[in-house]
């Protein structure tokens, strides 16, 4: 054996326990946002009352209860955008461990769900509109 080289029970592999992953904490976020944000827009949908809005006939969040499409707006797609920030950022600071173990299909799928996300944040933007334009013609006399 010479100087220079090493046994081979010297030399340390990484075990599969020292593997580190991407966390699924922001993708079951994002996923979990725009689940409960599309039963907030069935509930509205249920519980809303019908309206003529250009025309044709849907059923709107009541009046007083524009939180329920509040709550809807701020899910998606401002959380499932804060989670594949996070999710970005979680991935690039594991580069810096040569053990660590990309998954980009996370990535994708957030993009898959902000894509989703806003979709549903249009439906509870106009809701939330329709309650506004309620609210300013009761001020202005209009109606």
């Amino acid at each position: 054996m010479s100087a220079t080289s090493v046994p081979s029970a010297a030399r340390k592999r990484p075990v599969a326990s020292s593997y580190s992953s991407a966390s699924p904490a922001p993708l079951v976020m994002g996923a979990l946002s725009v689940l409960l944000s599309a039963v907030l827009a069935v509930v509205v949908v249920v519980e809303g009352e019908p309206a003529d809005v250009l025309g044709l006939s849907l059923r709107v969040v009541p009046v007083g209860e524009w939180m329920l499409s509040f709550a809807g707006y701020l899910l998606t797609p401002m959380v499932v955008t804060l989670a594949l920030g996070w999710d970005r950022i979680a991935q690039r600071h594991g580069l810096r461990d040569h053990n660590f173990v990309l998954k980009p299909q996370y990535g994708n799928w957030l993009r898959v769900l902000l894509i989703v996300g806003f979709v549903l944040a249009l439906w509870h933007i106009f809701n939330l509109a329709v309650v506004v334009a309620g609210a300013l013609t009761q001020v202005w006399g209009i109606g």
